[in-house]
């Protein structure tokens, strides 16, 4: 199953034991008695700070869910830049150095093939570079942010089931009146160790995004190839 299929699959199940426990939280409450009001106004008290706190989880959720990346789209990208650019640029390359031009058997000749020949280098050097220091550099950025997304998805995923465990435990926990404010603090409990967990995930995952920016950006100021040498224009 493909990660995020089975991040979607998660929410749902989370969804389900939520509403789930929400249900059994209400039925069990519908049995107090009048005498215990006190009791009940404890509960509801409790119960609006796990509400509050729910809201605010699945607005985080829905915030995720919208910006998803695509780590096989990555991958694409960065294969392109090794068939489409690394590779080509390499074979080209080589073939503009010592033994490889027309005026090494003398097919071309004069002052022209003369400074040509002279000048070649600097040519090599721009096409040599496209290939060895972008490329090579914009690859290892793309490859460096797949991982992170993988890592990320891997955080959620595992913050969903721990969640899911915590919910399950409220669940056990709040079949009666007395044990609903110990149901109530698991799902906190659970909860804020979900957001911790997605929150760092997604800093590390927005910290990756931005270093490797930088590091694609530096590939090209670096390496100098801002235009085509002037004697070949």
């Amino acid at each position: 199953m493909h990660l995020i299929d089975e991040i979607v699959q998660l929410i749902l199940q989370v969804q389900q034991r939520w509403q789930s426990f929400v249900d059994t939280v209400n039925r069990v409450l519908s049995f107090v008695p009048t005498a215990l009001q006190w009791v009940l106004d404890e509960i509801n008290r409790v119960w609006q700070r796990v509400i509050q706190m729910w809201d605010d989880f699945w607005a985080g959720v829905n915030t995720i869910i919208e910006s998803f990346g695509d780590p096989a789209g990555v991958s694409a990208q960065s294969e392109n830049w090794i068939s489409s650019v690394a590779t080509p640029s390499g074979s080209i390359a080589s073939t503009v150095t010592a033994g490889q031009l027309a005026t090494d058997d003398d097919s071309w000749s004069g002052d022209a093939a003369t400074k040509y020949k002279n000048r070649a280098t600097e040519q090599h050097a721009t096409i040599a570079a496209i290939g060895e220091t972008i490329a090579t550099k914009v690859v290892a950025a793309l490859d460096a942010l797949r991982t992170a997304m993988f890592v990320f998805y891997g955080a959620i995923i595992a913050a969903f089931a721990a969640l899911i465990a915590g919910i399950v435990g409220g669940l056990a926990s709040s079949a009666t009146i007395v044990g609903i404010p110990a149901g109530v603090l698991i799902i906190i409990a659970a909860g804020g160790v979900a957001v911790a967990a997605i929150l760092g995930a997604g800093w590390n995952l927005g910290n990756t995004i931005q270093t490797q920016s930088n590091n694609m950006r530096l590939s090209i100021t670096g390496a100098n190839v801002t235009r085509w040498p002037e004697f070949v224009v």
